[in-house]
């Protein structure tokens, strides 16, 4: 959940956990912030902490929390952020509408296993019809489903946590370019393709 809020907040985030006798935090922070900066002037607090520069966690004594949180307070107002907070996305290729196909596997299967070491190749393509938009989601709808016109077929594609993108960013209709990784989608025991988008914008022009 922190990581989510920090990739759309792009700002440090934490999140906590209630227990009765404990409270556990995590922490993940963006834009050049060091979070020891602020977890250690609060160590006395703390029953174990500990983590890195960008992730972090603590587990705390709930008579402890409102101290901390006025600490948090007094830190917020000295934490400096890098100004460029712009995420940057690697791309292994651009592929061009035509390759488009369900035979675009016999190249993406080249390259497994796929894995923490060996990640999922990510591309880039221009001007794709956006045929059909629907929202998803189990309680809210915050996901949207995609289908993309590539001329001889039709993509589903899914774009998650854009819900709020829609018809301000892209819409029914647009031409979109977009950065996505190529899946297969299991249901009731059919595969059908589908991209994963990571990005996507309207096609300048």
């Amino acid at each position: 959940m922190a990581n989510r809020l920090v990739g759309r907040f792009k700002v440090p985030s934490m999140v906590a956990s209630f227990g009765e006798n404990c409270i556990i935090a995590s922490l993940r922070s963006i834009r050049g912030y060091d979070l020891s900066n602020l977890l250690e002037p609060c160590a006395d607090l703390f029953l174990d902490w500990g983590g890195h520069n960008f992730a972090a966690g603590f587990s705390i004594s709930p008579e402890n929390w409102e101290p901390f949180l006025e600490r948090l307070k007094s830190a917020a107002e000295e934490i400096t952020l890098e100004e460029d907070a712009t995420e940057i996305l690697t791309i292994d290729a651009e592929l061009p509408v035509s390759y488009l196909t369900p035979e675009i596997f016999s190249l993406v299967d080249r390259f497994e296993p796929y894995g923490e070491k060996n990640e999922a190749l990510v591309f880039i393509a221009k001007s794709l019809r956006i045929i059909d938009i629907n929202l998803i989601g189990k309680t809210e709808a915050k996901h949207v489903k995609l289908i993309l016109d590539t001329g001889k077929h039709k993509w589903p594609a899914v774009y998650w946590q854009a819900a709020e993108k829609v018809k301000r960013e892209f819409d029914l209709g647009d031409d979109a370019d977009l950065v996505f990784k190529i899946t297969r989608n299991w249901f009731k025991g059919m595969e059908t393709p589908q991209l994963v988008v990571s990005d996507l914008k309207r096609s300048k022009g």
